[in-house]
């Protein structure tokens, strides 16, 4: 999935970055509007966020030029805007075809929240793993240990299943995650898989039944073992038996 981001604010693009990067979107960014819309051919986004601020006397031309092209579900506008934004304007960006109008900054967690939302709506944001996953057997051992990057609390729990991008995780204690919205980091996390331990943060994707939760930058070479450690699960299984 795809998301172009129009717009000159970079704590905004790094907002953004932070949110929809952990569950595997790509966020493009572009500093002036004019080349985003030479380019929307080419990259097909899912999702275009506008900032009005920015560009107060682009943002008409682009949504009409999108809106030729690419319909309401094919293609989420988000019109970002600031305090003050006119009632009149903001029916015009409705009438033009904008999905929703949203804070230029979307600083609090509850404008992003509802952003999330509206994408989800016409997107499907809800699986970012791609790489095939294991789930442990008896004869298999994984483990997790993590810290809460606020309370700084160990978490403890199953591995509910795992691939080499990212692992499914049933804490022990739901106190010890509670507070983890989709995008926090847990930056030290240790790892066991068979007897090899790896050290590497770690980006919560999603929070329900389970805490879902995306490697940072895990070495080829570990995500390599990863598999390799699953790829041995049966025979470890049937030498357990013999061994009975």
């Amino acid at each position: 999935m795809k998301l172009m981001l129009v717009g000159s604010n970079l704590e905004l693009v790094e907002r953004v970055h932070k949110r929809f990067g952990a569950q595997g979107v790509d966020v493009i960014r572009y500093s002036h509007p004019i080349k985003a819309m030479d380019n929307i051919e080419e990259v097909q986004p899912n999702v275009i966020l506008f900032s009005s601020s920015d560009f107060p006397r682009h943002w008409k031309t682009f949504l009409t030029f999108l809106r030729g092209q690419l319909y309401r579900d094919r293609c989420v506008f988000v019109l970002l805007t600031p305090e003050g934004f006119s009632e009149d304007e903001a029916v015009k960006a409705l009438h033009l075809g904008a999905n929703g109008l949203f804070s230029e900054t979307l600083a609090e967690e509850k404008e992003m929240m509802r952003l999330h939302d509206l994408i989800a709506r016409y997107q499907d944001l809800h699986e970012a793993r791609s790489t095939p996953r294991f789930r442990p057997g008896e004869h298999d051992r994984v483990e997790l240990i993590a810290t809460h990057p606020k309370t700084l609390q160990l978490i403890l729990g199953t591995v509910r299943d795992i691939s080499v991008t990212g692992l499914a995780f049933i804490p022990d204690l739901p106190a010890t995650v509670a507070g983890l919205t989709p995008g926090a980091m847990l930056p030290h996390g240790c790892l066991r898989v068979g007897d090899e331990i790896f050290i590497t943060s770690l980006t919560v994707l999603r929070h329900d039944e389970a805490l879902t939760l995306l490697f940072d930058n895990l070495p080829a070479s570990s995500a390599a073992a990863i598999e390799h450690y699953f790829t041995q699960s049966t025979s470890r299984e049937l030498h357990a038996v013999k061994g009975s």
